[in-house]
């Protein structure tokens, strides 16, 4: 079974990220930006402590003066399992 966003965020405790955008290119109406990310968390049921490296790859469509998302897509690079908590 595939959990949903809110279902995993309910066994995560601790959730620290970092995010860096490398840069944005507009074209007319539309954009996109690439954001790169870490994060590190506890998984509560396993008492497990995991970081994740990936990035965001987003597009924005202007609208009314503002650029709302479109579509984004959170490409995981890794899952690291760090153990158990100290």
């Amino acid at each position: 079974m595939i959990k949903t966003g809110n279902e995993y965020r309910e066994d995560l405790k601790g959730l620290k990220t970092n995010v860096y955008m490398k840069g944005e290119k507009v074209e007319n109406n539309r954009a996109t930006s690439i954001c790169y990310l870490t994060a590190d968390f506890l998984l509560r049921k396993k008492q497990k402590v995991q970081a994740l490296v990936g990035r965001y790859e987003d597009e924005f469509v202007q609208h009314q003066g503002r650029w709302p998302f479109w579509q984004r897509e959170i490409i995981v690079e890794a899952l690291l399992d760090l153990g158990e908590p100290r």
